[in-house]
């Protein structure tokens, strides 16, 4: 099954097929970013799977080329939440974005190594509890080695002082590490030519936060306040405002106001703009090519929807390529209709172009049904799980045509509304008899049910068995059937299908 690629983003033209519409905001925020001359903290909200990621790469790209240069450290927490404290993680980014300037020579490589050293030795006694540094000394005195209660209480007094003091050193010249750290990032301009640093800046790009174990994701900002409130080091850290709150108050309690505590980390607040759906839909049709004859021009596209019940069937590959076409109309007013995430979409469209190419060519592959299907698992799981081991078709009520989820549609496109209501109940009713009845009653305009009947069998005894395998093969590609009769094609994308399953 092909998954939808991170666009490939051309440094020198970072908003190139910027297909979610937010370069204008992309260069306000750099604009600001670039005004700002003391320590500080932007939080970038944005719901998951809303297009955090691609964003955020598209700024660092953005920084990058501007003149003067602004330095990026990109850090993709989640890839380093198995370290047993973030600001290892944190030190790692650093020593890294120094190690990948191409114009290093060797004894500047042997340098940037050797700070790295440093920093991570300094950083372990930083983060080292008091009684770890003190060692022996608090041993000896827990285990009555001490000659009497006064002298121990001494010899551990004194331990304790001055493995705080270590602390306190160890914090100060960790700091100033990371200041020589900026201040080399700051001086190579990418050529090797030395460049003045004053009023410039670092920035770390924290994204991946919110898939981080909770303790670790509030650790990582408690290190960014404590060990980068340094002139020259400005913080952009996305997040989804909810499940980061959820995480302050696993850590410290439910009655905590999540929203309150992780307001002193931050300076400023911004909000990623809602993104362009209708764009992101064209981006998935044209990423997933295995149907080449169904990737319509823009131009064309609006027409799709209006033509299908109009429009002959036709068969073999040809029908393949029609349903699929059919299916991805089906599929963006649903997937907009009900608000999906963009990252549910590109999962949710995945699904339906390997159903498209494993069963597209057949009578039973009904496209309005197979994208509501696609959608419905990141709609309401209990609704597709139930459908999926019951065989029952979820939200309808008798024969009346009364379904919410079409209403939902509704208000969107009326058309796809009618086409996934007579779908919903016809697939239902579990006779012929019931199916006439639902014919004469539900819908007494042959033209609303003209989507779906188009697919059916010339005989209506035919329907309920061809309805009822529409379904499930849609939710069993490789149980419900045999590959060995598909085009070579349409069974490599079963296998993997079920490999992603």
């Amino acid at each position: 099954m092909k998954k939808l690629d991170l666009p490939s983003i051309d440094p020198k033209d970072p908003w190139k097929d910027d297909v979610l519409g937010r370069q204008h905001f992309g260069q306000i925020l750099s604009d600001m970013i670039e005004g700002i001359s003391q320590p500080y903290v932007i939080s970038l909200k944005g719901e998951w799977g809303s297009g955090k990621s691609v964003f955020l790469r598209r700024l660092e790209a953005e920084l990058q080329g501007r003149a003067p240069r602004v330095p990026v450290i990109f850090v993709d927490a989640w890839k380093y939440d198995y370290y047993e404290d973030p600001l290892y993680a944190l030190i790692s980014a650093v020593e890294q974005r120094l190690l990948s300037d191409k114009s290093l020579d060797d004894a500047e490589i042997s340098a940037a190594k050797e700070a790295g050293k440093w920093m991570f030795g300094y950083a372990g006694k930083v983060i080292a509890p008091l009684a770890k540094i003190v060692g022996a000394t608090a041993d000896a005195f827990t285990a009555g080695a001490a000659s009497n209660f006064a002298e121990g209480i001494g010899e551990l007094g004194q331990a304790l002082f001055d493995a705080n003091q270590e602390k306190r050193d160890a914090h100060q010249s960790l700091c100033k590490e990371l200041e020589n750290a900026r201040d080399r990032l700051l001086r190579l301009d990418g050529d090797g030519v030395a460049r003045s640093t004053h009023g410039q800046k670092v920035v770390v790009i924290i994204d991946e936060l919110d898939r981080c174990r909770p303790d670790y994701a509030i650790r990582l900002l408690e290190r960014v306040k404590h060990f980068f409130d340094l002139r020259g080091y400005l913080f952009v850290i996305a997040i989804d405002g909810e499940n980061l709150q959820e995480a302050v108050r696993s850590l410290y309690g439910p009655t905590v106001d999540g929203e309150r505590y992780l307001r002193k980390f931050f300076d400023l607040e911004m909000y990623l703009p809602a993104p362009d759906n209708m764009s992101f839909n064209r981006l998935l049709r044209h990423s997933f090519e295995t149907l080449e004859s169904a990737d319509l021009p823009d131009a064309q596209w609006p027409n799709v929807l209006s033509n299908i019940y109009r429009t002959p069937l036709l068969v073999g590959n040809k029908r393949r390529a029609q349903a699929q076409l059919e299916a991805s109309a089906y599929f963006e007013h649903i997937a907009n209709a009900f608000g999906l995430k963009l990252r549910d979409q590109a999962q949710a469209f995945s699904r339906l172009h390997a159903a498209a190419a494993a069963l597209g060519a057949r009578s039973t592959f009904i496209p309005v049904a197979a994208a509501f299907i696609a959608c419905l698992r990141y709609i309401d799981y209990a609704s597709y799980e139930g459908w999926r081991t019951t065989g029952f078709v979820p939200g309808i009520e008798g024969i009346q045509a009364t379904c919410d989820w079409a209403n939902v549609i509704a208000t969107r496109n009326q058309d796809v509304a009618h086409a996934l209501r007579t779908y919903l109940v016809l697939a239902s009713q579990g006779s012929p008899d019931m199916i006439r009845q639902t014919m004469q009653f539900a819908f007494k305009d042959a033209a609303l049910s003209h989507h779906i009947v188009r697919c059916l069998p010339q005989n209506m005894a035919e329907w309920p068995k061809a309805l009822e395998e529409s379904h499930q093969e849609m939710f069993s590609l490789t149980q419900t059937f045999g590959t060995r009769d598909l085009p070579p094609e349409a069974t490599r994308q079963v296998e993997l299908s079920a490999l992603s399953n």
